[in-house]
Formats: structure tokens, C-alpha cells, sequence
């Protein structure tokens, strides 16, 4: 919806707050964890462990477009694909920070990174590990990707969630 250089102009970038970069840029629900916090992960990516990094912005991006009634079809196949939706607003949110900090390294993934993603979300305050390994938040429950913006810059911690998964099974007897 904005482009790079409309946000960056519209809103004074260097006064700009974190919160106010990440709202502008359409992400909603994000927290930070450092970085050293959430390493290693496991996928494909692991090898890209960077140095100098200190912060993870971890992102949710909202997967469930409520358009998938009376089909046969995941919730999160119907619609744009949540990486596209997710990659351009995290490439929106990155590009700001860059231009807000330009001596400092940022560099966004969406659902694959080269840190544990679960482990930095629950870090960032965004939720708990439910029983089936996945995320579940307060805003989405578990109908997110997760999104990160890994950075040179420190950033203060988010507040970690107060709670926990009961184990009620709720999320794995649902689960088709």
C-alpha cells in the first residue's frame, strides 16, 4: 500500500519509533528477541548465521483470508500466498529501518530463516509453543507465518508472554 519513498518522506524517519516503522509498514503483531537467543535453526538456511547481529524483529503475518468456506482446501493455500504478502511488507518495514539507521545491517526472512522461528516468537513475547510445535498466538492462534528482521542495530527485548500451553490437545485434535 505505501511505497518506500511515500513512507519515508510522509513520516519523519529519523524521529520514527520502531512501533511506528512496523505499524506503517502494515505489520501489526512483532516483538524482538536477541539474537543470539535464536540460534540455531534448522532449515535450509542455517548456514546463514551472520555476525555482528543483535536483534531479531520477529513478525506474524496472518495467513487466513476466511475465503476458503465450503472448499476442500487448506486455509492458508486460498488467497495471495502469505510469503508474498509477508515479503512485502517486511521488505517495506527493512527498507525504512535502513534508511532510519544506515549504518546498520538488516536483512528480513519470511518462514525460513537461519534462526529457530517458534523459539525467537515465544522470545519476542508473541505467543507459546502449543504440543504440535507451532506458534500459537493471542491474535492468529496458530493461522500465521513467521516473519523476521534480523539486525546489527539493538533493540530492547520485548516482554515475554505470560503463559504457557496447557496441553488441553485442542491444537493437535483439530489438526486435519
Amino acid at each position: 500500500r505505501f511505497s518506500t519513498g511515500a513512507l519515508t518522506e510522509s513520516i519523519g524517519v529519523t524521529d520514527m519509533m520502531l512501533d511506528e516503522i512496523m505499524k506503517a509498514a502494515g505489520i501489526e503483531v512483532y516483538g524482538v528477541a536477541d539474537y543470539k537467543d535464536t540460534l540455531p535453526g534448522t532449515g535450509f538456511k542455517q548456514r546463514e548465521i551472520f555476525d555482528g547481529m543483535e536483534s531479531v524483529i520477529v513478525c506474524l503475518i496472518p495467513w487466513d483470508t476466511g475465503m476458503n468456506e465450503g472448499r476442500n482446501m487448506a486455509r492458508f493455500a486460498v488467497g495471495e500466498d502469505y510469503h508474498t504478502v509477508g515479503a512485502r511488507h517486511l521488505a517495506l518495514a527493512t527498507e525504512v529501518l535502513k534508511r532510519a539507521f544506515p549504518d546498520e545491517t538488516f536483512k528480513f526472512f519470511i518462514d525460513s530463516s537461519p534462526i529457530a522461528e517458534v523459539r525467537a516468537a515465544v522470545l519476542a513475547g508473541l505467543g507459546v509453543r502449543g504440543i504440535n510445535n507451532q506458534l500459537i498466538s493471542k491474535e492468529y492462534g496458530t493461522r500465521c507465518a513467521i516473519g523476521e528482521i534480523v539486525s546489527s542495530k539493538h533493540f530492547a527485548k520485548s516482554k515475554k508472554s505470560v503463559g504457557t500451553c496447557f496441553q488441553c490437545m485442542r491444537c493437535v485434535n483439530e489438526c486435519p
